[in-house]
């Protein structure tokens, strides 16, 4: 009987023993269900960042009027650019520029009118500084760098074609005209790098940004 009774009491003990992690769980469950307040407070966070982001990020749409320097006498063309411009802290602003120049030039030569058609679709990385005058007025230097796509036709048949490095330099002058709409006007100066030499186009530009 004393061995059965002892028997008993062990089988007892061990059951309670074996039944304290399942109380132990649900008491890290209910800690568990304390702590997500903070994990939404993480999630605003988050979404503040991204909202931040948005708001330092501008694209800029561009018309050029463009006067070609190193070629024939009388040059004139259009041109269309977008930039995509991030804000960096202290009125510092990088970003990427595309579009496309496209202008004519003429000449005579022994008599003969010489008419020279150009395009250039440039792909470059800038860098710009913004110095305030006046409230929401600023004049804005510009650095530009990398490459464009050049082709050129004389008397519209004879072609050619290639890639060149490429640089622009520039001051734009811009204000804040209301919320986020931003209204520029620029003067550039671009060259293309080329075998025979250095390539010059003067140009004149007026757009907006968002």
């Amino acid at each position: 009987m004393n061995k059965q009774k002892s028997l008993i009491q062990l089988l007892f003990f061990l059951m309670i023993f074996s039944m304290t992690p399942l109380f132990s769980q649900e008491i890290d469950i209910d800690s568990l269900e304390e702590q997500e307040p903070v994990e939404q407070e993480f999630t605003v966070a988050e979404t503040g960042l991204e909202s931040q982001f948005i708001d330092n990020v501008h694209i800029f749409l561009n018309s050029l009027i463009i006067f070609p320097l190193s070629v024939y006498e009388k040059g004139f063309g259009l041109g269309e650019t977008i930039t995509f411009q991030y804000k960096l802290p202290f009125k510092l602003n990088i970003g990427f520029e595309t579009g496309y120049y496209g202008f004519k030039s003429e000449a005579e030569t022994d008599g003969y009118s010489v008419v020279g058609g150009y395009s250039i679709i440039p792909v470059l990385a800038q860098a710009s500084y913004d110095f305030k005058i006046v409230e929401n007025i600023y004049v804005t230097p510009v650095l530009k760098l990398g490459f464009g796509y050049t082709s050129a036709a004389l008397n519209g048949w004879l072609e050619d074609s290639t890639f060149s490095a490429m640089f622009e330099g520039g001051v734009r002058l811009k204000g804040v005209v209301s919320g986020s709409l931003i209204i520029q006007g620029n003067v550039t100066y671009t060259g293309l790098i080329e075998k025979s030499g250095i390539f010059s186009i003067l140009s004149l530009g007026f757009g907006f940004g968002l």
